[in-house]
């Protein structure tokens, strides 16, 4: 029998960290963005963008901040810049006038 994850949780808290920052000079969207694997998946990623909608050039902060995630699950995080060993907690990137840039967190059992 599949059993499901669920990391909605996870990846709004992701969001919510980038959003509590000076929103009005980018939005994150999907807001919030899901994910559902089985134990048998090898890869599930969540996807979202950000968008700078101001007319200067921007630098977000994100914070991994896990509440809930199912034992034996590793996440990564992939900001517009790169992406991110497991180890890593927080990190910055910047964003152009009027750019969009993508934003993943994927799930893989170890």
């Amino acid at each position: 029998m599949k059993k499901l994850l669920f990391f909605l949780i996870f990846f709004q808290s992701l969001w919510q960290s980038i959003s509590a920052q000076n929103s009005s000079a980018f939005e994150v969207y999907p807001n919030p963005s899901d994910t559902v694997i089985s134990l048998e998946t090898e890869l599930s990623t969540a996807f979202a963008q950000i968008k700078n909608i101001s007319t200067d050039s921007i630098l977000v902060k994100w914070v991994r901040s896990v509440i809930n995630i199912s034992p034996g699950v590793d996440n990564a995080v992939c900001d517009p810049e790169q992406c991110w060993f497991i180890t890593t907690q927080t990190n910055s990137f910047g964003l152009a006038p009027d750019s969009v840039g993508k934003l993943y967190v994927s799930f893989s059992p170890r």
